[in-house]
Formats: structure tokens, sequence, C-alpha cells
């Protein structure tokens, strides 16, 4: 059990290291470029495209010497629908500046996502991915929320809901200030 969450999580980070090499040869645009086809639209969240490459701007730049927490989610989902709340939750207790949290969403009708964005207030990046980045990151089941340390390594990998008090302990193991 021990090796294959190890093997998973290696394969993991080896994705988001890989992505990242791949992203910084220049090639098309990034999530952090001005390109006005990667334009987020402004709402509860923000909703943009988000391929593999992305994905490691997302953690080793936006989440750059911060603890980073990334769920993948759905609307329709209802572990989903519980587990939102508490990541709002989380982003009010904790500051910025110590860790950076973002959704990204399994949705395929971004208008009921965004009505549940509205509806949870949610405070954080929300992205829309797709069934290749959810392959490429061995997402098979939702909600899975992936934490990672200030230096961007993957320490967990959860597939369900995570209670409060797990979230809390991960966020602490892996080096955020926030109580």
């Amino acid at each position: 059990m021990r090796t294959k969450k190890f093997l998973l999580s290696m394969a993991v980070v080896l994705f988001f290291w890989g992505s990242l090499l791949w992203a910084t040869r220049g090639e098309g645009p990034s999530l952090l470029s001005s390109s006005p086809e990667k334009s987020p639209v402004e709402f509860a969240g923000k909703i943009i495209s988000l391929g593999p490459k992305d994905l490691s701007n997302l953690v080793l730049r936006q989440g750059a010497g911060k603890v980073t927490v990334i769920t993948v989610f759905a609307s329709w989902c209802p572990p989903c629908r519980e587990e939102i709340p508490l990541l709002v939750g989380l982003r009010k207790d904790l500051p910025e500046e110590d860790v950076f949290i973002a959704g990204i969403s399994a949705d395929e009708d971004l208008g009921l996502l965004k009505r549940f964005l509205e509806k949870h207030a949610v405070n954080f990046p929300v992205y829309s991915g797709s069934s290749g980045l959810f392959r490429s990151m061995g997402v098979d089941a939702i909600p899975h929320l992936f934490v990672f340390d200030r230096g961007g390594t993957l320490i967990e990998s959860i597939v369900g809901l995570p209670s409060e008090a797990i979230l809390r302990n991960l966020l602490n193991e892996a080096g955020s200030s926030g109580e």
C-alpha cells in the first residue's frame, strides 16, 4: 500500500515537473499569459481552460513558496458539494501569502458551475479541466485533493472527502503557519 502511494506521488510529481519543462520552452500561451484566449471569466471564481503545462505553472508559480491545495471537483458531485465550503472556510482562515488554494472543475456546463461558485461564495480561483488533464493527473474519481509543500513537492493525494481536521493537519505538515 505504501509503495503504491509512493509510486502515485512520484508519478504526479514527475508529471508536474515534466509539464513545467515543456511549458518553459516558450511554445503557446501559458496560464499566466495575457493572451486574449486565456482571459479569465470573472465572477465568484475564475474559470479558464487548464492544460497540463498550465497545471505546473499553477503549482510552481502561483503557489510558489506557499502550501498549495488543488481540488478536482464537479458541481454535481455530492461529496464535492461538501468539500468546496470546507475549502472556502480554509481560504478565509488562512493567509493568502501562506496557502494557495485552487479548484479544477470537471463540469462541462460552465453555466451550472458559475451558479455553484456564486451560491457557495467561492473565494479561490477555479479552472476548467479536460478529461485528458484528469487522466494525466491520475484522477479517476472526484473529489480528488492534492496538497503540495512550499517547494512544490506533492505530500498527499486524497480521493474522496477529507475531514477538516485531516486537511488542517496536512496543511500544518506541509508547512502552513495557519491554525
